[in-house]
């Protein structure tokens, strides 16, 4: 079962769930992050979640500083309430 339609059949009210997503690595590229973003949503059946992350951010060639503007750019949009990284190394 798609996880947008899981979600549906769950019951839940909208406004009770906290919903997060990730943007692998290998969409990072500027021509592709958005689309990459809003093809998750589209999979959760949802215009937006609370939670962005950039899903292993250090293996990316493109600059930490186009990735943040990325995700900023996304929560600007309205798609995203909060943003963030997972699986950042810490050195």
């Amino acid at each position: 079962m798609p996880w947008g339609e899981a979600l549906r059949s769950a019951g839940t009210p909208r406004e009770d769930m906290f919903l997060t997503t990730k943007v692998r690595v290998t969409n990072f590229a500027p021509d592709r992050f958005e689309a990459s973003g809003v093809e998750s949503l589209r999979n959760l059946g949802t215009d937006h979640v609370a939670l962005l992350l950039l899903h292993w951010p250090n293996g990316s060639e493109v600059p930490p500083e186009t990735q943040i503007a990325l995700l900023n750019a996304m929560r600007e949009k309205g798609l995203t309430r909060l943003i963030g990284v997972s699986n950042y190394w810490a050195r």
